[in-house]
């Protein structure tokens, strides 16, 4: 798991990589705890490993801690739920591994979130000219 801005994405070419991206902005009404989590948890993870696996897929039971592992290994949309499930957007009761990235696409429209929040339209960024 890496963490960098924007300018460094680019200026490192790191956008050659991919034709386009595509993110969608969490609408939420944000309070101190929220966000004090939040940073916790991009604290603890930073640095961790990428995995996924068909264990991980296929797991049945939430193995949910408040403090994340030494050893824990994420893959993409699995960070992100485990994020969510952080600051009470989604259950704890599901695998943050049973969430796949299109599980977040608004085509899906399944994707419930607590406390009233929302994820935007798509923002569609192009790298293909």
């Amino acid at each position: 798991v890496g963490l960098c801005r924007w300018r460094t994405f680019k200026k490192n070419n790191w956008h050659l990589l991919y034709s386009k991206m595509v993110y969608r902005k969490l609408d939420i009404e944000r309070t101190d705890d929220m966000v004090n989590k939040i940073e916790k948890f991009v604290k603890a993870t930073v640095g961790k490993k990428y995995k996924v696996s068909a264990t991980k897929l296929l797991k049945k039971k939430s193995d949910f801690e408040e403090e994340i592992r030494d050893d824990q290994t994420f893959f993409c949309s699995e960070l992100v739920a485990a994020c969510y499930k952080r600051i009470g957007l989604l259950p704890k009761e599901i695998p943050s591994s049973s969430y796949l990235p299109g599980t977040f696409s608004e085509k899906k429209k399944k994707l419930t979130l607590q406390q009233n929040a929302k994820l935007s339209s798509e923002y569609l960024i192009d790298f293909s000219f």
